[in-house]
């Protein structure tokens, strides 16, 4: 079973979309809130299209556990995680992880996790 998107409506009453691996763990979710579903999509379909040219960055979050995120171009975050993580190494096996399901992916490619 190959990975799907999921649009989902927020506590908040907005939508949003998250990219989920066939045995259903959340591999990555918007970085942001949408007015409506159809526009969630349009984003997820983005990422998905353009991941090779995000850049994924690993940083640490709070409680000593470490996250990534995906920043488009602009420097606008596109996609984050879809957990915390207790080593920086493991952080950066889910954000490698997120580039290569996400879209394209290859060494060089501008999307490769950095921290």
């Amino acid at each position: 079973m190959p990975m799907t998107i999921e649009v989902y409506e927020d506590s908040g009453g907005k939508s949003r979309w998250r990219l989920k691996s066939s045995n259903g763990q959340t591999i990555a979710s918007a970085g942001q809130a949408y007015a409506t579903a159809s526009n969630a999509r349009r984003a997820a379909a983005a990422f998905k299209a353009n991941a090779g040219k995000s850049t994924f960055e690993v940083y640490a979050g709070t409680g000593g556990k470490h996250r990534w995120r995906a920043t488009a171009r602009n420097g606008q975050t596109v996609a984050t995680g879809g957990e915390a993580f207790g080593s920086q190494s493991s952080a950066r096996r889910a954000a490698t992880n997120g580039h290569k399901n996400g879209g394209t992916s290859g060494p060089g490619c501008a999307g490769r996790p950095r921290n």
